[in-house]
């Protein structure tokens, strides 16, 4: 099958990754845009893609040659067309569109989502047999029955903000620069865990799903008393604290329910210090096996897409070069919805 060029630009993030038919990862480059949309403390769409379509190809070409490729040596060129802001997934089609007819390779659609579900996978091959996802990000929240690759049962997904939204509006709260998530995360380690008693949103409510607006306003409710003497480090590491303990009740909980001893953890939320230290200590006394997806796979890259790719190749999944861009794809062979739904 020989090497996989992946592009990736669901959101603020050009990548291109070169990855091999074992899924070695020849090479992974990100471009971001922090200093785009810092100063509006959040992604603005339209600068998104303008500056995907100016960096796109350079992207391409640092991946290439990180790799010791050329685009001769490709065997296909895989994109995300199927889930993130719509203006930036229109680039990244276009650019694969049009390396793929100039190179006479075929073309493989990939799902953001399902993309990050395989990034624990491709390290982890036990991971190929039924196990439960937690994908967990800015975009995205939610709990996955992975039955196989391809194959997906949502059994719990957020009902309003994901986690990693609440982290970014608590870093901001904080006066900390979007993207707040790892800036919350490195306060936290200075604070009190328990200094503040922070709800933890449908953690005894019976479900699989997630909620994490409501605990955006109490937080803010201290966070605007800090010049009063509140500790900056304490809301963050109780706000942190609030989170963790219902993304690892709810992670366990849906493993016990569908009977499974293996847990997988993707997206940029992954890379939280907490929940790295928490969930696989809890699942260790319950007996399930939890896999982290490696740090350089949690936030939005193209490795796995290119690794994704791989497989979908040996199943003779490729697409055509009319592909369309579509911003909320369901997930898998079975159609599954991640998006919120207001009346679960």
């Amino acid at each position: 099958m020989g090497l996989v060029l992946g592009i990736e630009t669901a959101c603020d993030d050009t990548a291109a990754a070169v990855v091999d038919e074992d899924l070695r990862v020849r090479s992974s480059v990100v471009w971001g845009q922090k200093q785009t949309h810092e100063q509006f403390n959040g992604v603005v769409p339209e600068l998104a893609a303008r500056r995907h379509a100016e960096v796109i190809l350079r992207v391409v070409k640092q991946a290439l040659e990180e790799a010791g490729a050329k685009m001769s040596d490709l065997s296909a060129i895989a994109v995300n067309n199927q889930h993130g802001l719509i203006r930036s997934v229109v680039v990244g089609v276009a650019a694969a569109r049009g390396l793929a007819y100039a190179q006479g390779v075929p073309l493989v659609p990939v799902h953001h989502v399902e993309a990050h579900v395989f990034s624990a996978i491709m390290t982890n091959p036990a991971l190929f047999e039924p196990h439960i996802c937690l994908a967990v990000a800015g975009g995205h929240n939610a709990l996955i029955h992975v039955h196989s690759v391809g194959d997906y049962e949502v059994i719990g997904r957020t009902l309003d903000d994901s986690a990693g939204e609440a982290f970014d509006k608590v870093g901001s709260y904080l006066g900390l620069p979007f993207p707040a998530g790892a800036q919350v995360d490195k306060l936290a380690r200075g604070g009190n865990p328990r200094a503040y008693d922070f709800p933890r949103p449908k953690l005894k409510d019976g479900s699989l799903n997630f909620s994490f607006s409501g605990l955006k306003t109490p937080v803010r409710m201290v966070a605007e008393k800090l010049q009063d003497g509140a500790s900056a480090a304490d809301v963050a590491a109780s706000f942190e604290r609030a989170v963790v303990d219902v993304l690892v009740a709810k992670t366990l909980a849906a493993a016990e329910q569908c009977g499974l001893r293996q847990v997988s953890v993707v997206g940029g939320v992954a890379c939280n210090t907490l929940l790295r230290e928490e969930l696989p200590r809890a699942g260790a006394k319950a007996g399930i096996v939890v896999t982290f997806a490696p740090p350089r796979l949690c936030t939005d890259n193209a490795a796995m897409v290119a690794g994704l790719a791989q497989h979908k190749l040996r199943e003779g999944a490729v697409g055509t070069l009319d592909l369309d861009a579509t911003p909320n794809a369901p997930l898998g062979r079975r159609g599954a919805n991640y998006r919120p739904n207001q009346s679960a």
